[in-house]
């Protein structure tokens, strides 16, 4: 473990009690009115929760802390970083001193059952999932139960310099046609459209637009099941998206002698991005959570700075569409020493309030249904009803897209031909779950 964030209130807080009616944090109700957080625990309790995860640091997390401690002074909560999350996180989860809280992905439910039977069922803890999307909340469920909270959204998309395109005479496109025609005027006039970390950009650019394609199909878990395993022909479901990889290239849409000098997908990429001179950065909203906080840290744009947006750009015929992802979650350890203490700060957090007050401290959509008003993503809210699909109702497996992006960024830089990549794909697929041990 590393840095250990612990947050606690100061002295004149310790010393008053405070009565459940100054509590401020609370849900969004059918009829817009919100209800009170009511504490179910002795607030006048002394005790520590800790909590693991993945980041370094996690601010919008302090913050909630911060607001729990106005109800309970005595109780320390304390944040520390696991290396190795996904391999050391399980061990310490399943050991005799496990974490009250860590964080979770759905993913850890299919691979791990052990791991399942750890985690406490939050259908108990009576908070109010309808302030959620339905399909989060059918993402927070498996085998009949809840075994996490989901935090914030995460979206693949574009960052979007407004202000390079209102110069040149563009809006944000709205369409396949609108975005063709921003691309060309663009690669016109000089620029490099579209750009972005070369691991990143040539497999997720089309991220949302084969998942999403193909399970509009009526025998979607048969070709997901093809994909999944390789079977011979398998590949000719994502030629397709190949070809508008190729086209995209062969148009100079992007340009692996740019991509190749972005060193990374987050920091290099936003400062790259503040330059002034990318239309369109590849990116996810992750990256774009990271951009605030970068600007003083740019020359460039400190000295020209330019508008910005998160935006899901139609890049192809089916117009935008987009794979939405619960970005980070927590789940309870049930034999962990302060199990009541860690169900009422779960409670606590699953307000509207508070997860509003995270995403936007962290910079990415919140999980609200509601939404917050944060404007880097207006856009979203734009999104055609039906063209949106929760990764938890997708059914690709790992091999299946690494392959995909594999194949993706051969054809992007010149490596493969769209007819190589369609015939090659189902014996990578099948090497890939050889070395899996699957």
């Amino acid at each position: 473990m590393k840095r250990i964030v612990s947050v606690f209130l100061a002295a004149a807080l310790l010393a008053v009690s405070l009565p459940a009616c100054g509590i401020k944090s609370s849900s969004s109700n059918a009829d817009g009115s919100t209800t009170a957080f009511k504490p179910s625990v002795d607030t006048s309790t002394t005790a520590t929760v800790d909590i693991v995860g993945v980041m370094d640091n996690f601010e919008s997390l302090e913050a909630v802390i911060e607001d729990f401690n106005k109800i309970y002074p005595n109780v320390t909560v304390n944040y520390a970083k696991m290396d190795d999350y996904a391999n050391t996180m399980p061990a310490k989860v399943l050991s005799s001193d496990p974490p009250e809280i860590f964080m979770s992905y759905r993913s850890y439910f299919l691979k791990n059952k052990d791991l399942v039977d750890a985690m406490l069922d939050l259908s108990d803890l009576g908070i109010d999932t309808s302030i959620v999307y339905p399909e989060v909340a059918d993402a927070c469920q498996y085998g009949g139960k809840m075994c996490l909270v989901p935090l914030m959204l995460n979206y693949q998309g574009a960052a979007v310099n407004t202000t390079l395109l209102k110069k040149e005479g563009l809006d944000i496109p709205a369409t396949y046609d609108d975005f063709i025609k921003a691309c060309d005027t663009l690669e016109q006039k000089g620029y490099t459209p579209l750009q972005g970390f070369p691991d990143t950009i040539y497999p997720n650019f089309l991220y949302n637009e084969w998942r999403v394609r193909l399970s509009r199909e009526k025998n979607f878990d048969e070709i997901a099941e093809a994909l999944n395993t390789g079977a011979d022909g398998c590949g000719e479901y994502l030629r397709k998206s190949f070809q508008v990889l190729a086209d995209y290239r062969d148009k100079g849409y992007f340009k692996d002698s740019v991509n190749s000098t972005i060193e990374d997908s987050y920091d290099n990429a936003i400062l790259h991005f503040f330059e002034g001179s990318t239309p369109f950065l590849i990116c996810s909203s992750e990256t774009v959570s990271g951009m605030k906080k970068r600007e003083t840290k740019s020359d460039a744009f400190t000295k020209s700075p330019f508008s910005y947006e998160f935006c899901v750009l139609p890049v192809t015929d089916q117009g935008t569409t987009a794979v939405v992802d619960v970005w980070n979650a927590f789940s309870i350890a049930k034999n962990s020493d302060q199990v009541e203490l860690a169900k009422e700060f779960i409670r606590f957090l699953f307000t509207a309030d508070e997860l509003n007050k995270m995403a936007e401290i962290k910079g990415l959509p919140t999980v609200v249904a509601a939404g917050n008003g944060d404007a880097r993503y207006t856009s979203l809210s734009g999104i055609p009803s039906g063209q949106s699909v929760y990764a938890n109702e997708l059914k690709f497996a790992d091999a299946a897209t690494k392959t995909y992006s594999d194949f993706a960024a051969k054809i992007c830089t010149g490596g493969c031909t769209v007819d190589e990549a369609v015939a090659q794909f189902p014996a990578a697929v099948r090497e890939q779950l050889a070395s899996a041990g699957n």
